[in-house]
């Protein structure tokens, strides 16, 4: 699968990242497995910054949204940082972030990993 996760449980943190070309039914696989994930924190880093692009719809994009806007109900306060580098993934990023305005998830997009990281790790108010 072009998207891994890995859980870094002393941080409390999902860290996705990407390997090669991803496609729309690549990043709903990747939104199926998080959510089916046991005991997952409620922080995630998801990091495109080396990829120039990701061809797919505003449809998906929605689509995507919708899913785990339906998946986050069950894990409230969540923190997700979105990290790219490319105007095309960071353009694709902010729809998606539009899409997924949802009262138990916080989340915005970088272009900066470490700016990223210092936010997921500020306190949850």
């Amino acid at each position: 699968m072009p998207l891994r996760f890995r859980i870094d449980e002393a941080a409390g943190l999902v860290i996705t990242t990407a390997e090669g070309e991803v496609t729309g039914e690549d990043l709903l696989a990747h939104a199926r497995a998080l959510a089916s994930t046991p005991g997952r924190p409620p922080r995630e880093l998801v990091d495109l910054s080396d990829r120039t692009e990701v061809p797919i719809s505003t449809e998906v994009v929605r689509g995507l949204a919708e899913y785990l806007s339906a998946a986050d109900e069950n894990v409230p306060g969540s923190r997700v940082a979105l990290v790219a580098k490319s105007d095309a993934i960071f353009g694709m990023m902010r729809v998606f972030q539009a899409h997924r305005e949802h009262a138990n998830v916080e989340l915005r997009v970088f272009r900066d990993r470490d700016e990223a990281l210092r936010w997921l790790e500020r306190e949850v108010r």
